[in-house]
């Protein structure tokens, strides 16, 4: 079994210069890359050290790499012994967990979700609240996690197919506006052509993403880098 991230470049909205990645596990199955049947197959010890020799050899100009984790993952211990060590491992680059709006079951309560943040966050790691919008991803949930959140992260492809043909333009507005009073960060992704990048004239954000600008590619990773073991708290 080989495991190996995909990464998609994050812009800076001002002159499109790449600043950051969003990684995506993806698993090698008869020479092929595909999206894995179960992501908890996977170790937290063995995402967590795929995250360094994946991060580590980025140049310096990349300020931040993102990576998802569903709820029962986020508030998987394992997790979070190994990703504090990430951290440390590819400082000055800065690691951000997305808690996925994906449903779990059992599903995970509100109260360890908010607990696993705070703990994210009290190790420096930067906590994001993907798909916004979405899902549990909502107004109140973001309200809940407010105070360990340091970004929200809105997909345009999440509002493109409803009826509404203004659907994204009033969804992205809320969110933005929420952000700039929360003072949050504010990622946009899922931008598919030149027309979809005129919504940054009156909703800018820190960075944007999607296969209009660029697509997921395979990373390099660093064999040779090893994650020290350490036993889950």
């Amino acid at each position: 079994m080989m495991i190996r991230f995909f990464g998609q470049p994050q812009f800076t909205t001002a002159d499109h210069t790449i600043k950051g990645y969003e990684l995506f596990l993806r698993e090698s199955i008869d020479h092929k890359w595909v999206f894995p049947d179960d992501f908890k197959e996977f170790t937290a010890y063995e995402t967590a050290n795929l995250l360094v020799q994946t991060i580590r050899p980025m140049p310096k100009t990349i300020k931040s790499v993102a990576f998802n984790l569903d709820p029962d993952q986020f508030v998987d211990p394992a997790y979070q012994t190994y990703l504090p060590k990430v951290q440390e491992q590819i400082a000055p680059i800065q690691l951000c967990v997305e808690l996925t709006e994906h449903p779990c079951a059992p599903k995970v309560p509100n109260v360890q979700l908010v607990k696993a943040a705070q703990g994210f966050k009290n190790n420096h790691l930067s906590v994001v609240l993907d798909d916004v919008g979405t899902g549990n991803n909502t107004p109140p949930f973001a309200e809940l996690l407010d105070s360990t959140l340091t970004e929200y992260k809105f997909a345009i492809q999440n509002f493109r197919n409803k009826r509404e043909p203004d659907e994204i333009v009033k969804k992205l507005a809320y969110w933005h506006k929420m952000a700039d009073d929360e003072d949050k960060r504010f990622i946009i992704e899922g931008f598919e052509n030149k027309n979809e990048l005129k919504l940054l004239n009156e909703y800018p954000a820190d960075l944007i993403q999607g296969y209009y600008l660029d697509r997921p590619g395979l990373m390099p990773a660093d064999d040779a880098v090893k994650l020290p073991h350490h036993r889950a708290s």
